[in-house]
């Protein structure tokens, strides 16, 4: 699979993957997806986090999509643990971007959504 794929879409639900299996001491500036409608009970799944990997989760309202090389602005802290992050504000455009070529292990990222 590739980072922004949806992997299920549904009347009420939406899970996009926004990281798959990247390397922890790698970069990656991550895919934007649009929201849609699903703009209810946002959060996302991290996994594989280790050896210090830092992620930050990045949102925009652009009418068109942003280029992959853009970073939007940060929604919340960085995230550096595996879990569930709650995501209270909703952008229309949402990715999770990781920065620097630190950390260990391969990250994973999975956005769940409702309408």
């Amino acid at each position: 699979m590739a980072n922004g794929e949806v992997v299920a879409d549904g009347n009420k639900g939406r899970h996009i993957i926004l990281l798959d299996a990247v390397a922890g001491n790698a970069t990656n500036n991550g895919a934007w997806v649009e929201l849609q409608d699903h703009r209810l009970n946002v959060s996302i799944w991290f996994d594989g986090i280790a050896g210090g990997a830092s992620l930050s989760i990045r949102g925009s309202n652009a009418t068109a999509k942003p280029a992959a090389t853009e970073h939007g602005d940060a929604i919340g802290a960085a995230v550096d643990a595996d879990g569930f992050v709650a995501v209270n504000i909703v952008p229309r455009w949402i990715k999770v971007y990781k920065a620097a070529a630190t950390g260990s292990g391969t990250v994973t990222a999975i956005l769940a959504a409702s309408k």
